[in-house]
């Protein structure tokens, strides 16, 4: 029997066929591994690796893309191979103040994602972080997908918040469906 996992490689390439989502300069011929790559000055590990990526067409009147990093994820298998943990922190990019968000994942044995929660964490703005209770397959108005019951989640916390200018507003606010994205690949990319 195989032990539940996560496909590291395998994430940046369903990160990329995303819809509206962009890895600049990305090549497929990789399979996924030049994606990943040290951030800054840290390089001692895997998990000083980032993908970037942007978000396309979201700021009104500008097209310049929102730029993102998801850092290497953290998993931890559930007991004797029963679920698969997966953890990761995402970045908005707003040059040297960046916003962040925590995005934890959980899959049963199948690999079949059963609950997600996340957190915001907003440079300047402490007022309007967020932390948004796990999001269970199946429970509270919650179908079978997690993914969007999570986006879903997070767009309502954030629908009457405004965070300053068009682009800070699109930025922050795209986090959700950054995080439904970023899970929709999780599921794609774990290995039961």
């Amino acid at each position: 029997m195989s032990t539940i996992a996560l496909d590291y490689n395998y994430f940046p390439l369903m990160l990329e066929s995303g819809k509206d989502l962009n890895i600049p300069d990305f090549k497929t011929s990789d399979n996924g591994k030049d994606a990943w790559e040290y951030y800054g000055n840290f390089k001692s590990s895997n998990y000083d690796k980032v993908v970037s990526f942007q978000y396309q067409n979201q700021v009104p009147g500008d097209d310049d893309p929102l730029n993102y990093r998801v850092w290497y994820m953290e998993t931890s298998v559930v007991g004797d191979n029963m679920g698969l943990i997966v953890s990761c922190k995402i970045d908005y990019d707003r040059g040297n103040r960046d916003d962040h968000l925590t995005l934890i994942c959980g899959f049963d044995a199948t690999g079949k994602l059963v609950l997600a929660q996340a957190a915001a964490q907003f440079h300047g703005a402490d007022d309007k972080n967020f932390k948004i209770s796990p999001v269970i397959a199946n429970t509270d108005g919650v179908g079978n997908d997690v993914s969007e019951g999570l986006y879903n989640a997070m767009r309502d916390t954030q629908k009457k918040v405004d965070y300053g200018d068009d682009r800070d507003n699109a930025g922050r606010k795209g986090f959700a469906y950054v995080a439904m994205m970023i899970s929709q690949c999780f599921i794609k990319s774990v290995r039961a």
